[in-house]
């Protein structure tokens, strides 16, 4: 469940500071009344009037506030590089975003690093999104750092059906990013819970997460547009990560792997078989798996190997690259020759 109360503000609360800087200057104003800095003035002193200049007193004060702390960003840890993308779009440069697993990395196998650990100390927010990385360390992490608040992504979002993990728990598909639509309920929840947890640049966050979301709306309907073209809407990936993409546009999605584990000799054997039934020509592989398994059905079934990045850290251009591979092999274009490895 998310825990998004709202709590103090993380930068430092503006009404003492203004409290402190209206006490110095009423206070140098009942001594210096509508005398503008620098300037020399007279006073009688026994009948000789004599210049006096501003006292270092102002000069102290000048130094003083300009040594009162500066507002510190947001900290946000995030598990995948899509995730840091989006946030780092809503967040400006008030917002520090951190994440978990890195290019290459893979969210069923990786683990933190110490000085991830340490930078998890400071962080006042963990945006989750179900991947399993998760599942082994947001329990820790939220016994060692209390303060941090966890805000999931999957909250309001239909998710599709679950499937089982290298563990054999039943997991939900975490893939909600993949669908535009439904990564933009994930920003606008985060928009409004970084509006809260920081309320000095609320309507920084709150107008930045309407052009995010109108931006992810855009992104929908050309990818409607785009994709009507298709003359066949079924394709084959090693690692099921085009699921909710698949639901969202009518297409149909074929696994090779299986609840985590590679395909055996005999559905080795069976996906071979379909792959040739249903003529697929798209494979889809992507640089956290081996490509083995997916490059012998695509040898025995003439289809084509095609390597795509679902945890990129450019989302957009990730989702560019996947309408423009599946217009390429599906039949919006001349079927080529030659494998995307």
């Amino acid at each position: 469940m998310s825990s998004t109360r709202p709590r103090a503000p993380l930068v430092p609360n503006p009404t003492p500071l203004r409290a402190i800087n209206s006490s110095i200057r009423i206070a140098f104003m009942s001594v210096f009344p509508r005398i503008p800095p620098g300037a020399i003035v007279s006073r009688p002193s026994c009948g000789v009037k004599k210049p006096v200049r501003l006292p270092q007193t102002f000069l102290f004060l000048l130094l003083f506030l300009g040594n009162l702390p500066a507002p510190r960003a947001l900290e946000l840890f995030v598990s995948i590089l899509p995730q840091q993308a989006l946030a780092r779009a809503l967040g400006g440069e008030h917002l520090q975003v951190h994440v978990l697993v890195g290019p290459g990395q893979n969210p069923a196998t990786y683990e933190p690093t110490a000085s991830q650990l340490a930078s998890l100390s400071r962080a006042d927010l963990y945006w989750r999104i179900g991947v399993p990385v998760e599942y082994r360390w947001l329990p820790r992490l939220r016994r060692l750092h209390p303060r941090m608040k966890v805000l999931d992504a999957r909250e309001g979002i239909p998710l599709l059906a679950a499937t089982r993990d290298r563990g054999g728990a039943p997991r939900a598909d975490p893939h909600i990013w993949m669908d535009p639509n439904r990564a933009r309920i994930m920003v606008a929840r985060l928009g409004e819970t970084l509006a809260r947890l920081d309320p000095a640049h609320a309507e920084e966050y709150r107008t930045r997460t309407r052009r995010l979301t109108e931006r992810l709306r855009r992104l929908d309907a050309d990818i409607r547009r785009r994709l009507a073209c298709l003359r066949t809407r079924t394709f084959m990936a090693f690692h099921p990560a085009w699921s909710y993409f698949a639901a969202a546009y009518g297409l149909h999605q074929l696994a090779i792997e299986r609840e985590g584990k590679r395909p055996g000799p005999r559905r080795l054997a069976h996906l071979v078989a379909q792959a040739k039934r249903r003529k697929i020509r798209l494979i889809l592989v992507q640089q956290q798996f081996s490509t083995a398994d997916a490059r012998a059905v695509a040898e025995a079934a003439g289809a084509h190997l095609v390597r795509l990045d679902p945890l990129s850290a450019d989302y957009f251009g990730m989702m560019e690259s996947l309408v423009a591979t599946l217009r390429e092999y599906l039949g919006c274009r001349h079927r080529p020759s030659a494998s995307k490895t």
